[in-house]
């Protein structure tokens, strides 16, 4: 199915955008009307509202020609489409700039139905790199910002924040996770009684560039503990919950593992696992590639509901004192857990020097819409980590298969 954040407009057929509408499938399969999708029955003559608002938040869709029924969650029960003469596109683009400034980023595509003599037409709003954006036609002038399914004022702190954003582009990824280094989401370098142990920890945390502004409400909160326990196949309640005004975060702990999931209301995503077993022959690949699967299980389950695909930092945190690399990394079916550097692809010539060192931290800049499919960010990944702090040698296209194997298998789970 074709994709409307991110596929090139001007390939998209009338087919594509009616299966990305899902209108003749169950309800539960269509998107809902959000922070980044808009459904319009008509050409409104406030288009330029709706442009700016989500100008100055994370981009967005906007439907035109398509009905959305709010008694049936907000979904798209049909596409009728408009008919705004021989230019439509041209039509929207003039009430947009002339109601907008600065101008706007976007895109428009328009497609002929073809029972009837209508078009569908599609704007794709792009998160503004110069905001504020702000709508003005006649006596009305105002900043919109788009939260959850509805355009509102902006208010000062928030109009504040739209102009700090005009240099988010130009941080480095390390300034973007320092606005994190406060949250308490951290992994100190554990003790040195607790490295003879082999103590293990690994963080990861994706962070959107152009922040989100997530109602952290009762809501939002039951939907994300619903999407964890999803992407992590988790049957245990949490241990502990974690409410505060710029987060929510979820914790399980059994035996000697503690794993942590959290959501800020800037849209910010983490994962942490804790792990102070000790095994002699651990670790750390396999579990690191689980965790990895796991991670982006969850965040394409949250880009789904709530979020931005536009570009993120992304941040990866891990220590392992264990150097000997003989983990798991189980494939579907496979009975036993095989010693890592016997997988296929994977090669070890000479086991790492002691001096390696046994933590590594990579950030680095992400486009979400340049991620075509999540095995293959894992793998790159991944395959970093292994030449990095294991000193392997790794056949990527063999690498790949493997990890696709491994966020095929429904069996996987944190149990």
């Amino acid at each position: 199915m074709a994709d409307l954040f991110i596929d090139a407009l001007d390939t998209l057929t009338i087919t594509d955008i009616l299966g990305f509408l899902c209108i003749d499938r169950a309800e539960n399969k269509g998107p809902t009307e959000g922070q980044r999708i808009d459904f319009k029955e008509d050409l409104p003559q406030n288009i330029g509202h709706d442009v700016a608002a989500m100008s100055n938040s994370c981009g967005g869709l906007i439907f035109i020609g398509v009905k959305a029924d709010k008694a049936k969650q907000n979904v798209p029960v049909a596409a009728e489409g408009v008919n705004l003469g021989v230019d439509a596109k041209a039509r929207i683009t003039d009430r947009i700039v002339s109601t907008v400034i600065p101008r706007p980023v976007f895109d428009i595509v328009a497609r002929r139905i073809e029972t009837a003599p209508r078009d569908l037409l599609v704007v794709r709003v792009s998160p503004g790199p110069w905001p504020p954006y702000q709508y003005s036609q006649g006596s009305t002038a105002v900043v919109p910002v788009r939260v959850v399914d509805t355009n509102r004022q902006a208010t000062v702190a928030e109009i504040e924040v739209l102009f700090g954003r005009r240099n988010e582009f130009n941080k480095t990824p390390d300034q973007v996770r320092a606005r994190l280094d406060s949250g308490g989401f951290s992994c100190a370098p554990p003790a040195a009684q607790a490295m003879a142990q082999h103590y293990i920890f690994h963080k990861m945390v994706l962070i959107p560039r152009m922040p989100l502004k997530l109602r952290i409400d009762q809501s939002l909160e039951r939907e994300f503990e619903r999407l964890a326990r999803e992407a992590f196949r988790c049957n245990h309640p949490p241990t502990r919950v974690v409410r505060r005004n710029s987060y929510h975060e979820v914790e399980l702990k059994k035996a000697n593992i503690l794993l942590r999931w959290r959501i800020w209301e800037d849209g910010s995503l983490g994962f942490l696992r804790d792990d102070n077993r000790q095994r002699a022959d651990s670790e750390p690949a396999g579990n690191l590639a689980r965790d990895m699967v796991f991670f982006m299980r969850m965040a394409t389950s949250l880009m789904t509901t709530w979020g931005s695909w536009g570009p993120f930092v992304f941040h990866d945190d891990f220590y392992c004192p264990s150097r000997r690399l003989k983990a798991s990394f189980p494939a579907p079916g496979e009975v036993g857990v095989p010693g890592y550097d016997g997988v296929p692809g994977i090669y070890f010539d000479n086991m790492p020097a002691q001096d390696q060192p046994a933590r590594l931290t990579l950030t680095e800049d992400v486009d979400w819409a340049g991620i075509e499919e999540a095995n293959a960010f894992v793998t790159s990944v991944l395959l970093r980590q292994l030449r990095e702090v294991a000193g392997a040698r790794c056949d990527f296209d063999t690498l790949r298969q493997l990890v696709t194997s491994l966020a095929a298998d429904q069996r996987l789970q944190f149990s």
